[in-house]
């Protein structure tokens, strides 16, 4: 020994290193693979979530068709019902509106009394009685437009 050193041969000393290098590899190594081993884990798991993830999704987008499809369904039903019941009104409306028209004071009688002649005198007592018949016609017609207008009203605010 001398200044506080073993006295080895070479090779002892390259052994010796071999195999402190050799220690410092096994332990990178077993260091690695466990880092490795974590990193797969973490993998698979990752690929687990996202494979969940697709499975929810899917299996959402086909509640949200199933209730969209639902939605619409109940949509045209109500849309039908309300075309139906507004033919059916207006079939009301007009089926009124032919009764009154065929009910009303000189109904059928055909057309109104025709335009008085312009050509008579203003004091001709035929063209005045021609005139009050035309304007008697005309409030009728207006009388029985006025109930119409009301009654559509009252049926349209139901």
């Amino acid at each position: 020994m001398r200044n506080g050193f073993v006295q080895l041969p070479l090779a002892a000393w390259i052994g010796i290193g071999s195999a402190i290098v050799m220690l410092g590899m096994g332990i990178a190594i077993k260091v690695q693979t466990a880092r490795l081993d974590t990193a797969k884990a973490e993998i698979v798991k990752v690929q687990a979530e996202y494979d969940s993830f697709v499975d929810r999704t899917a299996e959402i987008g086909l509640e949200q068709e199933r209730k969209n499809k639902e939605l619409m369904d109940k949509r045209k039903r109500v849309n039908d019902e309300t075309i139906k019941s507004a033919n059916a009104r207006l079939a009301d409306i007009l089926a009124r509106y032919n009764r009154l028209l065929n009910t009303a004071p000189g109904a059928g009688s055909g057309a109104m009394p025709g335009v008085p002649d312009t050509t008579k005198p203003i004091d001709d007592a035929t063209r005045d009685q021609r005139l009050l018949e035309v304007l008697r016609a005309a409030e009728i017609q207006a009388g029985q437009l006025i109930e119409l207008q009301e009654w559509i009203r009252q049926h349209l605010q139901r």
